[in-house]
């Protein structure tokens, strides 16, 4: 067998983060829609400071230009400060649904900052005290 250098140096942190972002969606699979609301509130706080270009904000973009979210075209969100406020008022289904669009796209790039806000958001779900402690899908 003739691996390059090169290869092996770099699968094991590629596979690190792939792992880490496939953890992240698991365990996002298992909160309740309070859990995904806590959790995209926290992603949204702590990436209100990423610079204009950062593709966080053309993924909030993109997001809200969807056709499952009904909003008028002269009324979408624009700007980072109006991406934040609208997402922000996002009820608990709808930021599921925002934090599994966000999911998929930062899966794609691997963004480890990204992975570690959500799995953060997720510890601190976890052990937070009433209503906001962790609540478990049950099943049918």
């Amino acid at each position: 067998m003739n691996m390059s250098n090169q290869t092996v140096e770099n699968s094991p942190a590629s596979s690190n983060t792939t792992f880490r972002a496939w953890m992240g969606q698991w365990r996002l699979a298992t909160l309740d829609v309070d859990g995904c609301l806590f959790v995209m509130r926290y992603v949204l706080n702590a990436f209100r400071s990423r610079k204009p270009e950062d593709g966080f904000w053309a993924a909030l973009e993109e997001f809200f230009r969807s056709d499952d979210m009904d909003i008028d075209p002269f009324e979408r969100p624009r700007t980072a400060k109006d991406l934040l406020e609208y997402a922000g008022t996002l009820g608990p289904e709808q930021a599921g649904a925002l934090l599994s669009f966000l999911c998929q796209r930062y899966f794609v790039t691997e963004d480890r900052l990204f992975w570690g806000t959500v799995s953060d958001a997720i510890q601190m779900y976890t052990v937070a005290p009433t209503p906001f402690g962790i609540q478990y899908r049950r099943s049918a």
